[in-house]
């Protein structure tokens, strides 16, 4: 039961009598003290718009009776009716036209009433009834007092409903944006059909930190100005665990690339650069690489097996021009190549120290130098 007065209306309520003054309750009896005129007027004015329910919401609106005189003062108010009223000719994107139908709001802090419904600000307060210049002044217009509840505007733990059984919700629990099915694993998220189609683009901190589908160039984009330092910290991390159940595989990404037309220039599966700015330095010899993979077994679990750090394969139909494992370009200004291979101990390459190979069996070709053609290296049956 009601706990506190307000109005004319008392907390202590006799169940079954009538609560409605005149025009089947359309009029509302509060004191002046109780209804928010805005901060233009010093005082509710007979004729002009007021606001009640600030407590527990602004959802009422509706026309005063009588003007203020003491905060006391008993006020009627017309929560329905036609009056004219002042109308400014804006809406949220600026200077609109008004016309008759559209509907109108009011702000909860000046009590202007317009075409704005941002719900920061604004409230509903009802339609206009006739035609006011889009140039985002006030004009006297006739306006269909209606109290309206903020439909545009879902509170916490307030679902939206789809579908004919309430198939799927949409809920802001306080924290969190939650879309569910009403089933498990029940249709999709769909942003276009295929032939209408739109980009998404899902920003950080800035608005130079993004994610970005651009539908016209089908390409997804992950732009990140400011990764933190770290090993934890990258633009873009998959993390993925396998169980593979005698699976042949079990990846954390995989890239797939189905060539098309007439190439007039290399074709690249996956590229990886690392760009140095001109205020990069380096304190020490710490290392730049642009490409980095690896296998890490915990305890025992790859003994027996066989290992590859990496792997490159070339299943073809036909026999190419050449054939190389891989490429290395290295610019003029940077000098030649240390070595082929950097080993971080003698155990990365099984360096025999001091040792000579004996009983030379082949050759492999080792590198297919621009200039100069292939250069081999001599192998070994097994070392002295």
């Amino acid at each position: 039961m009601p706990t506190q007065d307000w109005g004319v209306y008392q907390d202590s309520l006799t169940l079954g009598t009538e609560v409605s003054s005149t025009y089947e309750g359309r009029h509302i009896t509060a004191t002046a003290a109780e209804l928010n005129h805005g901060n233009v007027l010093a005082v509710v004015t007979k004729g002009y718009p007021v606001i009640f329910g600030i407590v527990a919401g602004a959802h009422g609106v509706g026309v005063a009776f009588q003007t203020e005189v003491a905060g006391t003062d008993l006020i009627a108010v017309d929560t329905e009716g036609v009056w004219n009223l002042s109308v400014v000719s804006s809406d949220d994107a600026g200077n609109s036209l008004v016309v008759a139908g559209d509907p109108l709001f009011i702000n909860t802090t000046t009590a202007v009433i317009s075409k704005i419904r941002d719900n920061a600000t604004q409230i509903p307060f009802g339609y206009a009834l006739c035609q006011g210049n889009g140039d985002g002044l006030a004009h006297t217009l006739a306006v269909k007092v209606h109290w309206d509840p903020r439909s545009h505007w879902l509170e916490d733990q307030e679902m939206l409903y789809f579908g004919n059984l309430r198939d799927v919700s949409i809920e802001w629990d306080g924290n969190n944006l939650e879309m569910l099915p009403l089933v498990d694993d029940t249709g999709a998220f769909n942003i276009g059909n295929g032939t209408l189609s739109m980009d998404v683009q899902i920003f950080g901190l800035t608005a130079n930190d993004y994610v970005l589908w651009d539908n016209s160039q089908s390409m997804l984009s992950v732009v990140n100005t400011a990764v933190p330092p770290g090993d934890a910290y990258s633009a873009l991390r998959v993390l993925a665990t396998s169980t593979l159940a005698n699976n042949a595989y079990g990846l954390a990404a995989y890239f797939d690339t189905t060539l098309n037309g007439v190439a007039a220039g290399g074709v690249y599966g996956v590229g990886s650069w690392i760009n140095t700015a001109a205020d990069f330095t380096s304190t020490g010899d710490e290392i730049i690489v642009p490409f980095e993979g690896g296998i890490y077994a915990a305890a025992v679990n790859a003994t027996g097996r066989f290992v590859f750090a990496g792997q490159h394969q070339a299943i073809l139909s036909g026999v190419p021009g050449s054939l190389h494992a891989w490429r290395l370009n290295v610019a003029a200004a940077g000098g030649a190549i240390t070595a082929l291979i950097a080993a971080a101990n003698w155990q990365s390459v099984n360096y025999q120290n001091g040792t000579a190979g004996t009983g030379v069996v082949g050759t492999i070709p080792l590198a297919d130098v621009v200039g100069f053609g292939v250069r081999y290296v001599d192998v070994h049956a097994a070392v002295a």
